[in-house]
Parts: structure tokens; sequence; C-alpha cells
């Protein structure tokens, strides 16, 4: 116990010196993490994702820690980014938990950005733990300058 509250301690100091406190209301208090989060309506709109099979997907679909698990089932799939990403969260809805994740300044020739909305949904595990579990992921991109597209889409940049 003593040593997850150094991490968390040592987490926190790390968050607030790269700026994901304010980027990422769960981490800034206990308080602000039962606020809901307003995000943008493009940003909630489903249907402009391009839908991301979760059999493609190799990190684990379920948690306890809804915080974290976005970033666990992005990174085993897409690799560790140069950057650590913007995380928004979405709690309006008791039934369902939306996390944008947000990677700026990707180093690739093509794709400037690259946003992932990660939808979970409270696991019907038998444990009396609350576990959350992926139900949907999409994905969108902004293009490099000359490349297509400067606004967030799902089309293929050239």
């Amino acid at each position: 116990m003593l040593m997850n509250l150094r991490w968390r301690s040592s987490f926190l100091a790390f968050c607030s010196a790269v700026g994901m406190i304010g980027a990422n209301p769960i981490l800034a208090s206990s308080e602000s993490a039962t606020k809901p989060i307003k995000l943008s309506v493009n940003a909630t709109q489903r249907s402009a994702y391009a839908v991301v099979p979760l059999s493609s997907l190799k990190g684990t679909l379920a948690s306890g820690d809804v915080t974290q698990l976005p970033l666990m089932v992005l990174s085993s799939s897409m690799g560790q980014p140069k950057r650590l990403p913007k995380i928004e969260f979405d709690r309006t809805n008791p039934t369902r938990i939306v996390a944008l994740v947000t990677y700026l300044g990707l180093e690739d020739d093509s794709i400037k950005n690259v946003r992932y909305r990660v939808e979970m949904v409270p696991s019907d595990s038998l444990c009396s733990c609350q576990r959350w579990e992926v139900s949907w992921v999409g994905r969108q991109q902004q293009c490099q300058s000359g490349r297509g597209s400067q606004d967030w889409t799902t089309q293929v940049c050239s």
C-alpha cells in the first residue's frame, strides 16, 4: 500500500510538471473526478470516428482503474508514443464513461495528430470490485499540412 501511495504521489507530480493535471480532470482531485466533463460536440459523436475492431486491440480490455484503462488498451496496440496524450473523460452517463485520448505532434510524414474515443461500461465480473471494460473504440486523425484534412477526420492522409 505504501508503494502505491509513493507511486501515485510521483505520478501526480509528474503529471503536474508536464501539464496533464489541467487536461485530465480525473487526476486533478477526487472532487473533480465526480464532476461531469462536457466534451465538444464533434468529439462526442461516435459517427465521426472510424471503428477500431476490439479484436485488433492487444491490451487488456477490462480493469478496475477506469482512468488507466484507455491507455492500457491503446499503448499495447500502438506501441509507446514519444509524448504523453491528452486525456478527457465524459462521465455524464452513469452507465458509460467515454475517454478521448489525443496524441499531438506525431513523428509521421502524413498524420499530425490522432484521437481515440474509448467507451467503457461496467463489467459483469463476479468479483465485488467495480471493473470496467472497453465496449467500443473509434479513431480520427488530422493530417500534416499539404497531406489532407486539417480538421479531425477518418479520411486517409496522403
